[in-house]
């Protein structure tokens, strides 16, 4: 593997479960603590984020199984097989010494479904 190039198996990880940063985000703060329950307000607070979109990403982080709500408004790094953990951990550690390549990943997705979302409005000329 080059060294600027992502591991083979983190490529089709985030494409399937990290649409934002800030998912990625509040992904790691928690993996990063697993042993912390907190609420969306904590991790408000620790990322800086607007409150509304940081509730909807803890959410969607449960419904992929990576976090469990241990109590109302209650959240913990609890993925749900070891499978994910092990992806989790080798996000984090991309993450860590190729942050640029890891952001590209997310946003190359983005810029894709922006892409399709353009084509679909390109006028084509019917072929006689």
């Amino acid at each position: 593997m080059a060294e600027s190039e992502l591991s083979g198996e983190l490529q089709p990880f985030i494409a399937e479960h990290i649409e934002s940063l800030e998912k990625l985000e509040v992904l790691l703060l928690l993996h990063g603590n697993p042993a912390t329950v907190w609420s969306a307000q904590d991790v408000y607070q620790a990322i800086q984020s607007s409150q509304l979109s940081v509730a909807r990403r803890l959410r969607e982080l449960i419904a992929q199984g990576f976090l469990a709500e241990v109590s109302k408004d209650q959240f913990q790094f609890r993925p749900k097989n070891k499978e994910l953990s092990a992806m989790v951990d080798l996000l984090k550690t991309e993450y860590q010494v190729r942050r640029i390549r890891v952001i590209e990943a997310i946003f190359s997705k983005s810029t894709e479904k922006m892409r399709q979302f353009a084509d679909a409005f390109k006028i084509r000329k019917d072929k006689e």
